[in-house]
């Protein structure tokens, strides 16, 4: 069970505690509208989507807690694939724009690199979603440009861009920040 620290924030396993904070994260449309997790409904599933999934891998699955208030704003997630590991967060809309996920982010890119020992790392984002392309750029991750398109459950066609970043690419940005 992993526990990482920044100067604000505690990244840590979600557990039950958290399915308040959780769910008034996950009920936000504008919070979930380009992830693979629907709009919170109740109460009850949010606490069966911890017990089977946020819950269950506390290697690869984080919630980010202010240390200030000790409240759950975000989740921030590794879906491994083969040598790599495919980034997927959300951030209570409140806490946007303080830069709490780029803080998470960084902390999460080296864990991921060098202790789940991914070889790249890789992030998914809709094209009008401009500011999570900003989120990945400060990670030092490369945009990759378009890989799909997906229809919205509003019917809407959505672009899907991606980003990238490889532990090489990654361990010469570290020796560049060094010197």
């Amino acid at each position: 069970m992993a526990v990482i620290e920044t100067s604000r924030l505690r990244l840590r396993p979600i557990a039950q505690a958290d399915a308040v904070d959780l769910f008034q994260v996950l009920r936000d449309a504008d919070v979930v509208r380009y992830l693979r997790y629907q709009q919170a409904t109740d109460l009850a599933a949010i606490q069966q989507e911890i017990t089977e999934h946020f819950g269950r891998d506390t290697s690869t699955v984080f919630g980010i807690e202010l240390k200030s208030s000790n409240r759950l704003v975000v989740f921030f997630e590794f879906h491994p694939n083969g040598n790599s590991g495919i980034l997927t967060y959300a951030l209570a809309q409140a806490d946007w724009g303080k830069g709490i996920v780029p803080e998470a982010g960084q902390a999460l890119v080296r864990y991921g690199f060098e202790t789940l020992n991914f070889q790249r790392l890789e992030a998914h984002y809709a094209a009008i979603n401009h500011k999570s392309a900003r989120v990945m750029a400060k990670l030092g991750m490369i945009d990759r440009g378009k890989i799909q398109d997906f229809r919205s459950q509003t019917g809407e066609i959505i672009s899907v861009k991606a980003y990238d970043l490889t532990k090489e690419q990654w361990q010469a940005e570290q020796l560049s920040a060094l010197g």
